[in-house]
């Protein structure tokens, strides 16, 4: 306990045909405990983008918050950045922020930032948030990652806050399309 396990010579097979081969292989006996590290990067080809090659590094900013930045290279549009934030600093509070920004040779690049988050305020008030803001619509269809959101025709953001007490309840919501 607490150690690593060494594995030698590993033969992975399917259907006892060898598909892959590791000379060593080492996993963690011990506690598992969040650590930061380069994640695995990513390739690919779009006929619109070009070649791409994505890589991401995770950060331990503590028990209860993280950071993903990442960044990409698409061979026809340029460089993209972007970065996850991500904390739950009690039971009653969560936030997490998506930015994501792409300068593109075709003129179609832009920014993106969402969020969602919910905290509880004193005297039964709780606040809810969900937010999408996109610099252009353009933008969202080259560099969406599905479907349904590149053809979203609005985007909605919402804060909402709401107390119940007895038999009264609060409630306003801002909203933006």
């Amino acid at each position: 306990t607490g150690g690593m396990v060494r594995v030698n010579h590993t033969l992975f097979k399917i259907k006892k045909i060898p598909v892959f081969y590791l000379p060593v292989m080492l996993f963690p006996t011990g506690e598992k405990k969040r650590s930061s590290g380069f994640l695995l990067p990513t390739i690919g080809n779009s006929n619109d983008k070009g070649r791409s090659v994505s890589q991401a590094l995770y950060l331990v900013l503590g028990r209860s918050a993280d950071i993903t930045l990442r960044g990409d290279y698409f061979s026809k549009r340029g460089f993209g950045q972007g970065l996850t934030f991500r904390t739950r600093p009690n039971a009653l509070t969560s936030l997490e922020l998506d930015w994501y920004s792409v300068k593109d040779r075709k003129n179609q690049g832009g920014t993106t930032l969402t969020g969602i988050g919910e905290t509880r305020l004193p005297h039964g008030f709780r606040v809810v948030a969900d937010f999408n803001l996109v610099s252009s619509f353009v933008f969202r269809q080259v560099f969406s990652d599905n479907f349904y959101t590149a053809t979203l025709p609005t985007d909605n953001s919402r804060v909402f806050l709401s107390n119940t007490s007895g038999s009264r309840s609060f409630n306003l919501i801002v909203s933006r399309e």
